[in-house]
């Protein structure tokens, strides 16, 4: 599918769905995944047609080691290159998306809890994302998920 069309079905649907009311402030969950950055890019490209605000934020759960400091690195760089100011035809100016960037060692966290790794992991990111959206202003979080994704709460 062209890029153009189906940035035309993500408006629509947010629109048939009102899932991003004119005026609001959206703070964007980037993992750092294809679906998460696919998501990202779709909202700052349409925060200008469908006139909402747009925030990112990403939570680094520590499980990873390097590569999870690497990813939080990716998204961080990715936000400030591809999400920056952005010059309206009429002259005015989209502000860049500002970034939350917060981290946690979920494992740590788990066993001190008696609890599992994944459901602490959604539980501190989810913390971290009101957390952030509060920070941000933000009365929306979108969060992104492929069609093998499990079920999140």
């Amino acid at each position: 599918m062209e890029v153009l069309p189906l940035l035309k079905t993500i408006e629509n649907l947010i629109r048939e769905q009102d899932l991003i009311p004119a005026g609001s402030t959206v703070l964007c969950a980037v993992s750092g995944g294809a679906d998460s950055i696919a998501m990202l890019h779709a909202l700052y490209r349409l925060r200008d047609k469908l006139d909402f605000t747009l925030t990112a934020a990403h939570y680094n759960h520590r499980l990873r080691g390097a590569e999870s400091d690497r990813d939080a690195r990716f998204v961080e760089q990715f936000v400030q290159l591809c999400c920056g100011e952005h010059r309206r035809q009429d002259g005015t100016v989209l502000p860049a998306v500002p970034i939350y960037m917060g981290a946690g060692d979920v494992a740590a966290q788990a066993a001190l809890q008696g609890r599992g790794i994944e459901e602490t992991a959604r539980d501190m990111r989810y913390a971290f994302l009101r957390q952030a959206a509060r920070k941000a202003g933000a009365d929306r979080i979108a969060t992104a998920h492929t069609a093998s994704d499990n079920v999140e709460t």
